[in-house]
């Protein structure tokens, strides 16, 4: 597999630092694997199995070092590798290692605890700002426009569980409803172990599907996998596509939607 694997630094001392170049040094150690390092530079030696590219592009602030690295990161051919991997707020990579945490949760955690003053400056700091907007780029359905591009003129079905860290809280409740511009019907799950999460910090799927409808987007909440495949056997049609969003099991859907899929033919 060619994998290109991106981070500003290599071999700093940095705890993200240490997770990327053993990363790197485990998939380099798969004969199986052709692994390309992008970053600004390495220190120290780089492995014989591991082809490094530079990517430094002239900066100054921090603002500015994370846009320009982030314009050149989009620059890498996406024809000649099969995964780029990334720890860094980047749109459009395939694999997100969230060592950093959600910027917007953190922000705000913080700026609470600030006088209101210092807190409205905070909000419009430069690199929270943009930090912010790199996070919402990253976390849009990316996967959605790739689906839509590669079956034009045909309907495309969203079906999400929210399972991940930041997908079962409310920290992006206000944003999410955009990223499903790129499905014509939307379906979400119940939040993946709701009763483990406070009520004050879970997602609400339902203001959710109501921001979706918003958006001229029909959409729809259904709690069980059982209500979910027996809601899309009924209305998917032959040419439609339908996406399914989580990163777990999510009940044995795929298996259960082929069946009944089967079944109605």
């Amino acid at each position: 597999m060619r994998i290109a694997v991106v981070h500003p630094k290599f071999g700093a001392h940095g705890g993200g630092s240490v997770v990327m170049r053993d990363m790197v040094d485990c998939l380099a150690n798969d004969d199986s694997n052709h692994v390309t390092v992008f970053a600004r530079e390495w220190l120290g030696e780089i492995p014989a199995a591991v082809r490094f590219e530079k990517l430094n592009p002239l900066y100054f602030g921090s603002t500015l070092r994370d846009w320009t690295f982030e314009r050149a990161v989009r620059r890498i051919p996406r024809a000649d590798f099969d995964l780029i991997v990334s720890d860094q707020k980047i749109a459009g990579i395939d694999v997100y290692i969230a060592g950093g945490g959600v910027h917007i949760e953190w922000a705000e955690r913080k700026l609470r605890a600030m006088p209101w003053g210092r807190r409205m400056l905070g909000r419009l700091q430069p690199h929270h700002l943009f930090t912010m907007n790199a996070e919402q780029r990253l976390f849009r359905a990316e996967t959605l426009r790739a689906v839509r591009q590669r079956y034009p003129g045909r309907r495309v079905w969203c079906v999400l569980e929210p399972r991940s860290w930041s997908l079962r809280r409310n920290v992006f409740q206000d944003r999410l409803a955009g990223a499903f511009d790129d499905a014509d019907e939307i379906v979400l799950a119940e939040v993946f172990g709701a009763d483990q999460l406070p009520e004050a910090e879970r997602l609400d799927p339902e203001q959710l599907v109501a921001g979706i409808a918003r958006r001229g987007r029909p959409a729809r909440f259904l709690p069980g996998v059982d209500a979910i495949v027996a809601y899309l056997a009924a209305e998917t049609r032959r040419e439609d596509v339908v996406a399914i969003l989580s990163n777990g099991g999510f009940g044995g859907i795929h298996a259960k939607l082929l069946a009944a899929l089967g079944a109605k033919r």
